[in-house]
């Protein structure tokens, strides 16, 4: 089975910002646009985002997580940062039901919970440089 509701251990709506920093250590902070901010833990590849719902919380619920260079943890299905970018994408239409589709980006239904998005994205590139997991819904960071 392929579906997952979590990466890097930590699962959009559920886990907190205590519980990731607890994990990875000290992360470097920005603002997002949104209202909210983002952790960035740099050695890891992992960056949370805290949506502006949750920023004042005393211990935030994280909204979405990022993978990137150098993560080198991959989806169920095997795809990874760095990933060849056709090969993924045949991957990804195989093993999940996908909900949008575009030449930097494909969204798909990770799990049965309804609540959460995955991304794999290719900005510019012919390979794999981002892997999303987040909350979807209004007033989220949907894209």
């Amino acid at each position: 089975m392929n579906d997952f509701d979590q990466l890097a251990g930590i699962c959009p709506g559920v886990s907190t910002v205590r519980e990731v920093t607890s994990r990875f250590g000290a992360a470097a902070r920005s603002e997002a646009s949104e209202g909210g901010f983002l952790l960035h833990f740099e050695s890891y590849g992992i960056c949370i985002v805290v949506a502006r719902a949750e920023r004042d919380a005393p211990d935030p619920l994280v909204d979405e997580v990022l993978l990137t260079a150098p993560s080198e943890r991959k989806l169920p299905c095997g795809i990874g940062v760095g990933h060849d970018k056709a090969d993924a994408l045949a991957m990804l239409k195989r093993s999940y039901r996908i909900t949008d589709e575009f030449d930097d980006a494909i969204y798909f239904l990770p799990c049965s919970r309804d609540d959460l998005l995955a991304s794999v994205e290719f900005r510019a590139e012919e390979v794999v440089v981002g892997l999303e997991l987040m909350l979807r819904g209004e007033g989220r960071f949907e894209q």
